[in-house]
């Protein structure tokens, strides 16, 4: 009995240590653990909730100034909401890139014939000070058994390779530089033989006239929106394939070939220069300043304007490179 109740008490001693705050957000409130990552639900959206903490003082309850909540995604109603002006112009930012970059067009209901219908979702995400809105395709609702395993799955720079460049520019002396392409995903086609129709969301839909009003005469009875796609939109099964095809192209495009070891790897011998790709982020080894440039000018006719860093201390896929 006495081993019993000791075994209660280090228990009820345990629960009362993790006493913890809670954190309000929006209407509602989470309790979380202290020195802890807690992935939980709220109102249908994950967020990733990360708590500060203090030693000599424990976080009071409510106490916002040890809370930090970083979600990983909202849907546009809990981000407009929450955030208002802020959260509508990340999501018109993130649509006029949609139309400018011709993803798709808008249909009658009655022309979606045979094509495969699949929801789209409007997300917000945070990006440094700001917000960033992100329109996705379900995906996940796709037929899989309609595509083969190499239609849906690209290729990723290995993480030996990369250690492999950078231990070749640290012993060589070659500059390191990294760029990363904008919408990457959208510069990608899709096959005539997808015929994919997107329905919008009457909130997507809202925003999408107010940038474009000659969408209005597509609008749905209930303000939705049928879109039938033509680029390879983010969410889909075979997006990741598709840009992978596309850069891999471009490259051999101006002179540079794949290695043989790592589908990934890209190197032009003429100017020494060296590319590890991961998705949409490049690392830039070796070459002259003069190659650089050229490399740089090519990437950006076919991409637009890339973010680039040159500095002297780079972070690649969670690398720090000095």
């Amino acid at each position: 009995t006495s081993k019993n109740q000791s075994s209660a008490e280090k228990n009820a001693n345990s629960n009362s240590k993790q006493q913890v705050p809670i954190v309000e957000y929006g209407r509602g409130k989470r309790t979380i653990k202290r020195n802890d990552w807690y992935t939980t639900d709220y109102d249908g959206n994950k967020f990733k909730v990360s708590m500060k903490s203090n030693k000599e003082q424990a976080p009071k309850e409510n106490d916002h100034q040890y809370a930090k909540l970083d979600w990983s995604f909202m849907n546009a109603n809990k981000a407009i909401k929450i955030h208002g002006d802020l959260a509508r112009e990340a999501i018109k930012s993130e649509l006029e890139q949609m139309l400018k970059q011709d993803v798709f067009y808008p249909i009658e209901k009655h022309q979606i014939g045979k094509a495969i219908v699949i929801p789209s979702h409007m997300l917000v995400t945070p990006k440094g000070d700001g917000l960033k809105g992100r329109f996705v395709a379900g995906g996940n609702l796709q037929p899989r058994e309609e595509y083969s395993f190499a239609e849906t799955s690209a290729s990723t720079v290995r993480a030996q390779s990369i250690l492999i460049l950078v231990a070749i520019a640290a012993a060589k002396g070659l500059r390191i530089s990294t760029a990363d392409v904008k919408g990457a995903y959208l510069n990608a086609n899709l096959p005539r033989k997808r015929n994919i129709v997107l329905k919008l969301t009457k909130e997507t839909a809202s925003e999408l006239t107010k940038i474009d009003p000659s969408y209005q005469i597509k609008l749905q009875p209930d303000n939705t929106m049928y879109v039938r796609l033509k680029k390879a939109l983010y969410g889909l099964l075979e997006s990741a394939v598709l840009w992978n095809a596309h850069i891999t192209e471009v490259l051999e495009q101006i002179g540079f070939i794949r290695s043989k070891y790592d589908p990934c790897i890209f190197i032009n011998k003429q100017n020494n220069l060296y590319i590890a790709l991961y998705v949409d982020d490049l690392l830039i080894v070796g070459g002259d300043q003069d190659s650089r440039n050229n490399l740089i000018f090519s990437l950006e006719k076919t991409y637009g304007t890339l973010k680039k860093s040159e500095s002297n201390e780079l972070m690649y896929r969670g690398l720090e490179i000095k």
